[in-house]
């Protein structure tokens, strides 16, 4: 039996100047039927547009907790959040995002306890153009390599860490769009991790990764490199898998080019 120490789970929420974004997710949380939750959300500057509302949330609720960012970057704002976590489980939502359902944390929970894995990885959904968007994956163990040329199915809103199983580990803020990435790999690499078919949050669209796509390809690729050996198949597949990605892309933009043309 687990006491109540060893069940808290801690959620990191990073915000910039999205006060709606931000109570969405804090609404999400505060529904959820699992109560052994610690929140920790940061924010940039006291200028910050949701730091009036968010400050007065922490006095009323002891659960959450303010911090105030030191040093730009969503990545450093997440390393400020993990020094600050005294908590054995951690999940990263980012101001705007939500639970997939009022159970999500009470689930997982109970499958990442009771299967002893240091990463839970999910599905995750968002809406495009007024349509959802979904990507659930089947449940399968979870290599370095298999992660590493995953497709949809890497978002880290979606994942429960572990965070005892490496507590030291921080992201690298030399990668500017995709240190998460580099971050699950070396989770992967220091203990199990496995992927349930269960859809675990929704997401704003229109991400750092979407927005930056060409940068995303780029700095995936060397992180491979750093991980694989530099001739290792995994490292030669992705960059099989970027060429198509970027072939797609391009393709892409010029048929709506095209059609623009001809509105």
């Amino acid at each position: 039996m687990l006491s109540d120490s060893e069940k808290m789970l801690s959620v990191v929420t990073i915000s910039k100047n999205d006060l709606s974004g931000i109570k969405s997710t804090i609404e999400s949380l505060m529904v959820q039927n699992f109560q052994f939750w610690k929140c920790l959300i940061v924010l940039p500057s006291r200028d910050d547009d949701s730091y009036v509302e968010v400050k007065q949330i922490t006095e009323r609720d002891e659960r959450f907790t303010l911090l105030i960012q030191q040093k730009l970057g969503i990545y450093e704002a997440m390393n400020l959040a993990l020094d600050n976590v005294k908590t054995k489980y951690v999940w990263f939502m980012n101001g705007g995002d939500k639970f997939a359902s009022e159970n999500i944390l009470s689930e997982t929970f109970k499958i990442i306890s009771e299967r002893r894995c240091s990463l839970l990885i999910g599905g995750y959904s968002y809406f495009e153009a007024g349509t959802k968007r979904i990507f659930v994956k089947r449940s399968a163990k979870v290599s370095a390599e298999k992660f590493s040329l995953n497709i949809r199915g890497g978002c880290h809103q979606s994942m429960l860490f572990d965070f005892s199983s490496k507590p030291e580990l921080r992201f690298n803020t030399d990668f500017k769009v995709c240190a998460d990435f580099d971050y699950v790999l070396n989770f992967i690499k220091h203990g199990a991790a496995l992927r349930i078919d269960r859809l675990m949050a929704e997401i704003e669209p229109n991400g750092v990764s979407s927005r930056h796509i060409f940068e995303v390809l780029k700095e995936k690729q060397l992180i491979r490199k750093q991980h694989f050996s530099k001739t290792s198949t995994t490292v030669f597949f992705g960059k099989i898998q970027n060429l198509l990605v970027i072939t797609k892309v391009k393709f892409r933009k010029l048929r709506n080019d095209e059609i623009a043309q001809n509105v």
